[in-house]
């Protein structure tokens, strides 16, 4: 053991390739968050269209109206009324648009965290 002697720089070295190698990740992080909230951006707009689309196909419109139009019938059937709500509830597009606001919230969160100063890497932080 006494006959290997590394040299003084190879801890100081060693430090430095890992700073650089943070700093890279930080940066690959940073560019893959901007395109995660990017196409998240416009998944939102177009999962909203669609559900746009899917309240005015279904029924759902045409329920929710009469809470308004007549609302002593409402009243009186409430539990009918209550399920056909939400069995003409577009409940596919609506996880779509919620899906799309959790993946822009998680790259806009990355993107926060790793373009500090300190980079983090994990996405549990």
């Amino acid at each position: 053991m006494e006959q290997f002697q590394p040299s003084t720089q190879l801890r100081k070295n060693i430090l430095l390739q890992i700073v650089k190698e943070e700093h890279h990740r930080a940066k690959n992080y940073v560019l893959a968050s901007l395109g995660a909230a990017s196409a998240s951006v416009i998944g939102v707009v177009f999962s909203i269209k669609y559900v746009a689309q899917a309240i005015s196909e279904s029924s759902f419109y045409q329920y929710f109206s009469l809470l308004f139009s007549d609302p002593d019938i409402v009243v009186s059937y409430w539990r009918e009324f209550t399920l056909s709500l939400v069995e003409s509830l577009p409940f596919f597009a609506i996880t779509l648009v919620l899906v799309a606001i959790v993946v822009l919230m998680t790259s806009i969160r990355i993107f926060i965290n790793n373009s500090r100063r300190e980079p983090s890497f994990s996405f549990g932080n």
